[in-house]
């Protein structure tokens, strides 16, 4: 007997990958600009997330009609879904950064323009290069979408660490109050350490992953 085979499908390639990352960074960037030239409701950033995500599911549908396999573009579209699912986890106040990979923060200063963003990685914010005196209160954002956020604190500085973690846990210094390491759903914990008055407050978020405070 004679078996009959469908059409076998081809791969898209290193081509057409690359063809879908230009095609969803132009999306990105443009509804991006747009939502900011017009001042659009809502997370802006969550909506370029969403438009490269649609971008990118049509070009899969269309290589699928055209007998292409998906092959890496389906990766890519789940990581461009996890993405855009955490950007609308940010609370409120913080912006989310489309970067992605490790940072180590180590500021020596504290200004008004002084925020600490990742999209998705590992960031350290080392706070142990702050002088001790002359701050009162000063306050540093830091943010990450997806990943590990730690917070180093050193002896002799007071901070206030307002946490907040969308889907995770908070790990807090034995002696800062509660340390429960359970995870869950937004969990919100306010930190301080150290026993003068407070000298420096982080608002810590991060929207999937952990927060962890570390006192020096």
């Amino acid at each position: 007997p004679v078996v009959q085979r469908g059409p076998r499908r081809r791969s898209g390639g290193p081509l057409m990958t690359m063809v879908a990352i230009g095609l969803a960074l132009v999306t990105y960037g443009s509804l991006t600009w747009l939502g900011t030239q017009f001042d659009w409701n809502g997370n802006h950033a969550a909506i370029a997330l969403a438009g490269s995500l649609a971008t990118i599911g049509l070009l899969i549908v269309g290589l699928g009609f055209a007998g292409w396999r998906a092959g890496f573009l389906s990766f890519l579209a789940v990581l461009l879904a996890i993405t855009a699912f955490s950007s609308t986890l940010v609370p409120k106040g913080i912006q989310f950064d489309a970067s992605f990979g490790d940072a180590n923060w180590a500021p020596t200063s504290v200004t008004l323009d002084s925020s600490y963003r990742l999209g998705a990685g590992n960031g350290v914010l080392d706070l142990r290069g702050l002088p001790t005196d002359g701050l009162s209160g000063a306050k540093i954002p830091a943010y990450i979408g997806i990943g590990e956020l730690k917070v180093l604190v050193p002896e002799g500085l007071t901070v206030k660490i307002v946490g907040n973690v969308a889907l995770g846990n908070i790990v807090a210094p034995e002696d800062a109050g509660n340390t429960n390491q359970g995870g869950g759903t937004d969990q919100a914990r306010t930190i301080v350490v150290g026993g003068g008055p407070t000298e420096v407050v982080v608002d810590a978020a991060v929207g999937i992953g952990q927060l962890i405070v570390i006192k020096e």
